[in-house]
C-alpha cells in the first residue's frame, strides 16, 4: 500500500535525524514500521475520509478536524489555527531537541472531482477533487511522526517530534509563500524553529535546480522528495 510506504519513508528519515551516530539499530527501525503497520487500516480510513472531504484552500475544515482530532487520540498536543489560518496546525509530541518537523497538505483541487476510477469519471461535475495525493500526504506525515513519537515515548528516542499541518492552501503555493496570510504566517517555517523540517512532495522533474525549487517553496531548512 502507498500510504504505509510513504509513512515509513519519512518516519525513518526522521529516525535517523533523532538517532546519534552508530545508535540506528535494525530493531529501532523495525519498531518504527510496526508502529506504522499497527494503524494501518486507521490510517487508510482516514486518507479515504480526506479524498471524500476534498475541501479546498483554507476550506478544509472537516479535513483538518480528522487529522488534528487523530493525532490527539495519538498523544500529541495540537496546537490549531495557526498564523491565523484556521486549518493549519501543529501537532506536538516531546521536549526539547532536536526538533524534527514533517510537512504536509491536505487541500484538493476545485473542479476535478473524481471517482476511484482509472479514467475520468466525476463525483460531482465540477466540484472539488484530490488529482495529486493530498489525501495522502497529511495522513502519511502524521503516520510517520507516529511512528518516531512511539519510540519516544518508550524512553529510545530524544527531543521532540511535530507534524505541522501549516500549508492548507499548499496548491496554489499561497500558504507556502504567505500570500494569503499575515506576515506572522512565515514564523512556524524558520529554520531556527527546528533542527530538521522534512516536506511530502509528489514531485517529477528532470533537469537542475527543481529539487531544491521545492524545498524552497516548502519552507524548509532541510528536504525530502516522494515520486
Amino acid at each position: 500500500m502507498r500510504l504505509n510506504s510513504v509513512c515509513l519513508t519519512f518516519a525513518l528519515l526522521a529516525l535517523f535525524s533523532s538517532l546519534s551516530a552508530g545508535a540506528t539499530d535494525v530493531k529501532v527501525k523495525e519498531e518504527a514500521v510496526g508502529a506504522v503497520e499497527k494503524r494501518r487500516a486507521e490510517m487508510i480510513k482516514l486518507s479515504d475520509q480526506i479524498w471524500a472531504f476534498a475541501e479546498t484552500a483554507l476550506r478544509e475544515h472537516k479535513s483538518s478536524e480528522a487529522l488534528s482530532r487523530y493525532a490527539e487520540q495519538q498523544g500529541f498536543e495540537v496546537e490549531r489555527g495557526v498564523a491565523g489560518m484556521p486549518t493549519a496546525f501543529i501537532a506536538s509530541y516531546g521536549q526539547g531537541r532536536p526538533v524534527i518537523g514533517i510537512l504536509g497538505e491536505f487541500d484538493a483541487l476545485p473542479g476535478i472531482s473524481q471517482k476511484a476510477s482509472p479514467v475520468k469519471e466525476p463525483l460531482e461535475a465540477g466540484a472539488p477533487g484530490h488529482s495529486c495525493g493530498h489525501n495522502l500526504f497529511g495522513v502519511a506525515s502524521l503516520g510517520a511522526a507516529i511512528a518516531v513519537k512511539e519510540l519516544m515515548a518508550a524512553g529510545k528516542l530524544k527531543g521532540t517530534i511535530q507534524q505541522r499541518l501549516i500549508q492548507p492552501t499548499a496548491e496554489g503555493a499561497k500558504g507556502r509563500r504567505g500570500k494569503t496570510c499575515p506576515d506572522r504566517s512565515l514564523r512556524p517555517f524558520a529554520p531556527s524553529a527546528v533542527e530538521l523540517s522534512v516536506p511530502i512532495l509528489s514531485w517529477s522533474f528532470s533537469g537542475p535546480g527543481k529539487p531544491e525549487k521545492a524545498a524552497r517553496m516548502s519552507g524548509t531548512s532541510g528536504s525530502a522528495r516522494n515520486n
